[in-house]
């Protein structure tokens, strides 16, 4: 338990990509570049770097299935979003977009290693169609414990994170695995 904190934003998003409209639900997805400032406690912080903006409608289930969710940007121009979900082997919705060309994936997995206090240490994803294949190094998490009414329990662990490919580019971006906890 901590104290409170005042935060204070002024950020502005600017699209860097394609937007990407997922063909099974209401979602869509936009890589971006965003910039401004963040105030903690009075201190503030110049920003600039790559983003990603997402919007979904509709109710949504924390508690349901593990997931992973990533956005990243490579240096190369590549972007990428990629969605797996380890109960459904192979599924992955997603993109990866370069120069106004975007090809929807077609399927992908992820693995991970935990660390001693439960978050992830390494991660790598890979998907197709292009055999893609990316070695994720999450550098600060901003971890959230997420109990529904019902006494269900989720970790949901958002990273910001470092990226490199199979043939060596590499890029930053966003990384979260939703991790359903056992009841009993």
């Amino acid at each position: 338990q901590g104290s409170p904190s005042s935060v204070r934003l002024d950020l502005a998003w600017e699209t860097d990509g394609a937007p990407y409209a997922w063909r099974a639900s209401t979602r869509y997805e936009i890589p971006c570049r965003v910039w401004g400032t963040v105030e903690i406690d009075g201190e503030e912080i110049t920003f600039s770097g790559p983003g990603q903006r997402d919007h979904s409608w509709g109710s949504r289930d924390w508690w349901a299935i593990d997931w992973m969710w990533s956005a990243f940007h490579l240096d190369d121009g590549t972007r990428t979003h990629a969605v797996t979900a380890p109960e459904i082997p192979g599924f992955a919705v997603g993109y990866e977009q370069r120069g106004g060309a975007v090809v929807e994936l077609e399927g992908g997995t992820t693995t991970q290693e935990f660390g001693p206090g439960g978050l992830v240490t390494s991660a790598q994803l890979a998907t197709e169609p292009r055999a893609a294949v990316l070695d994720v190094e999450p550098l600060a998490f901003g971890p959230l414990l997420l109990t529904a009414p019902d006494g269900r329990v989720t970790h949901f662990q958002r990273a910001m994170a470092r990226v490199t490919t199979a043939d060596g580019r590499r890029g930053l971006g966003w990384i979260e695995w939703n991790l359903v906890q056992p009841q009993g």
